[in-house]
């Protein structure tokens, strides 16, 4: 029996600097639009009950939401109906829980489907849970059913993984693609369905052997269709084709996977690729984003583009239901919707999105641009502000950038959007002062005795307001090795006095940064 203590914890004083209108100064998750805990929120707003945690990467699914820390850590929340939270139930969590089945485990990289996850941990072992996934429960793909009990190599070495309608492709870290789950419209790439009365076209199918492609460096999965990009720079695509989201015109399927030609190897290699509903986005190297597709719209009343409301105001007079939970891009009924809705659709060209364009986070109706110099940009439906927060556009037909100032002046590392919400992930405010007190601080604790000399020295003319803690390291280093600082001295041809002078000099500042 352990007994019962009690502890009283008494709170210190708040440090002197902070004040609520400073940026953040620890990597902070930002979530807007329609979020998985049901609320709206028109603007950016710090998550909940992340206080204790630094975000490392987040993924959103249609009404959930995953992130890994930077501790290894992953966090869930939002609705649970398939499991897809990992807790083992089917009741939802309204703020981010530990998934306790994985505390043991260090995850990296955090992956959402509509309604199933996947991490992939610091070994490169592959874990999934929710629909069309072996449990409720984390479970290690290679080891699980699906891949019969072991199998193949798959769901070992991982790079990265993504989740389609009832389909997944992942991508190890040797480049090599694998596929599973069910193979409508050819997604899962596979010459050996591509006959004619095939049974590996009908039903759940478990990963049988790295699809006949390049080494790959980056994959996606739409509803039904499936791409990868090649090493070289070649995107391939396959699966549904129906309004030309592989790249071949529109209509019918793309069997195996094929090079999409819209896309020159030498002229225009590719870095990345999207893939949501019936469209695939691609970035190339040079930082063009392209679109491929139409979308997957859902057009009722025979309304067009002319007759949409052009903001919130016009939306209420139209008798929208400002909770509802309509799946406005297909796979759901549109009953209150008298638009259309969603990403714009190209029907099959190649339509040119934006430039200077780092990545991009696509959910079902909206996606998000983050550029190596821009702001951040936002299309597509735009009902609770998921697409451009504050704005009262229902609907952006191309990208629009965000209002500045919006993560309170922080530099946002990445982007993620679902369902009817977006997230960002801001890296800790750091100013220049900051980055060299941190790599004094480093020196000295790495015993590296000219920064201590040349510190020394400077110190003696120069006042540090923003180094607090420096002079301590500085003292602490000469402790353990003042031979070496003394020989540094000599050598640079400085009086010993002035050395003795320094010391007490360091020592003095050290006490009133103590004080």
């Amino acid at each position: 029996i352990v007994p019962r203590e009690t502890l009283s914890l008494k709170s210190g004083p708040a440090p002197a600097a902070a004040t609520s209108d400073e940026p953040p100064k620890r990597p902070q998750l930002w979530v807007w639009g329609r979020r998985v805990d049901g609320c709206v929120s028109l603007l950016p707003e710090p998550q909940p009950g992340l206080s204790v945690h630094q975000v490392q990467a987040v993924a959103l699914g249609a009404e959930h939401a995953l992130l890994v820390t930077r501790d290894g850590l992953a966090l869930s929340w939002g609705s649970n109906g398939s499991g897809q939270l990992g807790t083992g139930d089917e009741e939802p969590r309204s703020l981010p829980a530990v998934v306790r089945l994985l505390a043991a485990t260090r995850c990296v990289v955090p992956s959402c489907g509509a309604r199933c996850s996947g991490v992939v941990d610091a070994s490169g072992r592959l874990w999934t849970w929710g629909e069309h996934q072996p449990a409720n429960a984390p479970s290690s793909l290679h080891s699980s059913w699906i891949n019969r009990h072991g199998a193949t190599e798959c769901g070992l070495g991982v790079r990265e993984v993504a989740f389609g309608q009832a389909h997944a492709i992942l991508l190890t870290t040797a480049g090599a693609v694998w596929t599973w789950g069910y193979n409508t419209a050819y997604c899962l790439g596979w010459a050996a369905a591509a006959g004619p009365g095939s049974a590996l076209r009908h039903g759940f199918q478990k990963p049988r052997e790295p699809l006949q492609l390049p080494p790959a460096t980056a994959v996606a999965a739409g509803a039904l269709h499936s791409a990868a990009v090649a090493a070289e720079g070649l995107l391939y695509a396959w699966g549904d084709n129906s309004v030309g989201q592989c790249g071949c015109g529109g209509g019918g399927c793309i069997t195996l996977p094929a090079p999409v030609s819209a896309f020159d190897l030498t002229a225009e290699p590719v870095a990345r690729v999207r893939c949501v509903g019936g469209t695939t986005i691609v970035i190339t190297r040079a930082g063009r984003c392209y679109m491929l597709g139409g979308g997957s719209q859902v057009e009722v009343g025979g309304e067009s583009d002319d007759d949409m409301p052009s903001d919130a105001s016009d939306a209420s007079e139209n008798e929208m239901d400002p909770e509802g939970d309509t799946d406005w891009l297909g796979g759901g009924e549109a009953r209150a919707a008298p638009w259309r809705c969603g990403l714009p659709g190209a029907l099959g060209l190649k339509r040119l999105l934006a430039e200077d364009v780092a990545d991009v986070a696509t959910a079902q109706d909206h996606a998000l641009i983050i550029g190596h110099r821009r702001p951040v940009r936002g299309m597509g439906y735009n009902r609770y502000g998921q697409a451009l927060p504050g704005s009262r556009r229902l609907r952006l037909g191309a990208p629009v950038p965000f209002p500045l100032d919006l993560f309170n002046g922080a530099r946002l590392s990445q982007l993620a959007a679902g369902g009817g919400a977006s997230a960002a992930v801001s890296e800790g405010v750091e100013n220049l002062a900051a980055r060299c007190t941190a790599a004094l601080l480093s020196a000295l604790r790495s015993s590296d005795v000219v920064v201590c000399a040349q510190l020394l020295d400077w110190g003696l003319g120069c006042d540090t307001p923003e180094a607090k803690g420096v002079e301590r390291e500085c003292l602490r280093c000469v402790e353990a090795n003042r031979m070496h600082v003394e020989a540094v001295w000599r050598s640079a041809g400085l009086p010993a006095a002035r050395l003795d002078a320094a010391l007490e000099q360091m020592r003095d500042a050290a006490r009133d940064g103590a004080d």
